[in-house]
């Protein structure tokens, strides 16, 4: 068989030809380490309506500037779009390093439409992982569950979630099931992910940088890639990656 590719699933338009583009409730046993509030078992399910109602508000779309290069090797600005989670109530939020690798002037709205500037607070090629922070308070903020790979099983339903194509009116939701656990895929820059979950909930363009939910509204994965040769085989980075990777970040 022929070698399966990845795309990573950022949006990049360039300009002039179109721009395409709660804090959770009580929980289980819960640590806030850092910035990042890592609950450490599976919470009770939760209907579909309040799950949307309680993520939404912490599910934002990313935009940034970017210069890229037209066939003539000419300069042209470029304007990039993904996904991040708000991961506290003062503004830190996690999305890919390849949704503002490169970029400058990084916008943030969220789901009631209002849109702040952000700083770019860290950035780690290695798991496509990043932070940036708005400043802002009372935000609504996601949970992380602790150790993903362990506390899923394998069909188990999950939801992602995230600013698909760039779509004005807040976020796209599809789901799925857990496909396979623990995979290794390789991004189109040459970067190796390790410990990834796979799905066949569809992530698309756009959708970078967004939550895995389970059923419960926790954070078992970070929407990353797709394979390009393949039907609904998803990928997301575990939180067995991405909660020690996002701590270190904020903490510099």
């Amino acid at each position: 068989m022929g070698k399966l590719k990845y795309i990573i699933i950022a949006i990049v338009v360039i300009v002039g030809v179109g721009v395409g583009a709660m804090h959770m409730m009580n929980s289980s046993p819960s640590a806030a380490s850092g910035y990042l509030t890592v609950d450490q078992t599976v919470d009770s399910v939760i209907g579909s309506q309040e799950l949307v109602t309680k993520v939404a508000p912490a599910v934002v779309n990313i935009v940034v500037d970017l210069i890229g290069y037209n066939s003539q090797f000419q300069a042209v600005p470029e304007i990039g779009a993904g996904s991040g989670i708000v991961i506290s109530p003062d503004g830190y939020i996690v999305t890919n390093d390849h949704v503002v690798a490169g970029g400058h002037n990084v916008t943030v709205t969220l789901s009631n439409g209002s849109t702040f500037p952000a700083t770019i607070v860290g950035t780690d090629v290695q798991t496509d992982l990043a932070v940036v922070k708005i400043v802002a308070n009372n935000l609504t903020y996601l949970h992380f569950l602790d150790s993903s790979l362990q506390q899923l099983y394998l069909l188990e339903p999950v939801i992602a979630v995230g600013n698909a194509l760039a779509l004005p009116g807040g976020p796209t939701w599809t789901t799925g099931v857990v496909s396979n656990l623990g995979r290794s895929i390789q991004e189109s820059n040459g970067v190796v992910l390790n410990n990834v979950i796979q799905t066949d909930a569809p992530i698309n363009p756009g959708n970078s940088g967004g939550p895995l939910l389970n059923q419960a509204g926790q954070v078992v994965g970070i929407n990353v890639a797709v394979a390009t040769n393949a039907d609904e085989i998803c990928f997301a980075i575990s939180t067995d990656t991405a909660i020690p990777t996002v701590q270190r970040l904020i903490e510099g």
